[in-house]
């Protein structure tokens, strides 16, 4: 099967592999070191940062795209 459009590098964090997750309201916890950019839906940057381990930041709820180490995640925070 041929795809019908663009391909993109977005994932959606798994139950597995769960590096990225919103254990409360207004909060993001994202757990792997490196280099972390977060976008709102919009496509504005939010944050940057170098993380090391498990890191909690504080965001308002909204849909976000989470760029980690040239890797795109997509979640939501509640």
């Amino acid at each position: 099967l041929e795809s019908s459009g663009p391909a993109t590098n977005v994932n959606t964090p798994s139950l597995n592999n769960n590096k990225i997750y919103s254990p409360a309201k207004g909060q993001l916890t994202i757990q792997q070191a490196g280099e972390v950019k977060i976008y709102t839906a919009e496509g504005k940057m939010f944050d940057s940062r170098n993380i090391s381990g498990t890191t909690t930041i504080s965001i308002p709820s909204g849909f976000y795209l989470i760029q980690i180490n040239h890797n795109t995640y997509k979640t939501i925070v509640k």
